[in-house]
């Protein structure tokens, strides 16, 4: 999941926001976003370092060496980023997680200045879904690792995240099947089993809008994984997130063939392209392989 995630984010993250003649194609390619210079082709964003860091815990916690708190996730979120400091984040966060020290300050911070129902935990959620195939226990910890910045509907978007990555993981379904689950715990006012065709940009419920976009991708896809790229690419807007969302919901999908990571695909000359810092794609494979690599059927997790 992780290395998918990474590649939706640092092939979206060139197109993010951009449109007209300041838009690069739609082929893949790593770009050079025109204001986020800092970001160069190949490099993840704030995407793919807050779904490595909620890899890491998830890692931890199975090995019984870490406890889902709302201090202790604060103080994984801030050390992640501090050892590799990037831009990509809102600008409110970033300035935050550039200023405080530790979780506490955090915190504190942000119980001062309020939180978001923007799209920042949907984005991030998806390695929960490793945990444990128990579905509330997965929606009590979203809970504490949503909460930390996010509110209202906010919440309900990493939800829908968490339950498509389930219901293809643990159930086996189909993406209509998926969809079907959607209805199921989720309020239809809310609409995440409905289509977004649009532009996904700045504006109120920005979460649940870019989950609807990310699944739309997803099923509007040709059933492989350079596809669901593209077109969550092609929506515009947000393209980071939509495309690192999609990622993760479609390396879950047995009706995605991921014609990117393996060695014999035809897109693998993209793994090579990708930035390989000391947090990079090596990085990324290692802690991908940790995370498959373990049962988490039926973990009891410590959540206090």
């Amino acid at each position: 999941m992780l290395l998918q995630i990474e590649i939706g984010d640092s092939i979206g993250v060139g197109h993010e926001y951009t449109s007209g003649l300041n838009a690069p194609p739609n082929d893949l390619g790593f770009y050079q976003h025109p204001i986020h210079t800092g970001l160069k082709p190949g490099m993840y964003s704030d995407d793919t370092q807050m779904s490595l860091i909620i890899a890491e815990m998830v890692i931890d916690a199975r090995m019984g060496s870490f406890v889902f708190t709302e201090l202790d996730v604060a103080n994984r979120f801030v050390s992640g980023f501090k050892r590799d400091p990037r831009k990509g984040y809102s600008r409110g966060l970033q300035t935050l997680l550039e200023e405080v020290r530790n979780g506490s300050e955090l915190l504190s911070r942000i119980n001062e200045h309020g939180r978001t129902d923007k799209n920042g935990a949907a984005m991030r959620i998806a390695p929960l879904v490793y945990l444990t195939d128990n579905l509330d226990e997965l929606f009590r910890i979203n809970e504490i690792v949503s909460g930390i910045t996010h509110e209202g509907t906010a919440i309900e978007a990493a939800r829908c995240v968490l339950v498509c990555c389930w219901a293809l993981k643990y159930k086996n379904s189909s993406l209509n099947e998926m969809l079907e689950y959607i209805k199921t715990y989720f309020d239809s006012s809310l609409k995440l089993d409905q289509p977004w065709m649009e532009r996904v940009k700045v504006s109120n419920d920005l979460g649940l809008i870019t989950v609807r976009a990310a699944i739309t991708s997803v099923i509007m896809s040709n059933g492989i994984l350079s596809d669901v790229i593209k077109t969550a690419i092609g929506l515009g807007g947000d393209t980071d997130t939509v495309a690192s969302i999609a990622s993760a919901i479609a390396s879950q999908s047995k009706d995605i063939k991921d014609d990117i990571t393996p060695k014999d695909s035809s897109f693998n000359y993209l793994i090579h392209q990708m930035e390989n810092s000391n947090y990079g794609v090596n990085y990324i494979k290692i802690i991908d392989k940790m995370l498959e690599g373990s049962n988490a059927s039926s973990l009891s997790v410590s959540c206090s």
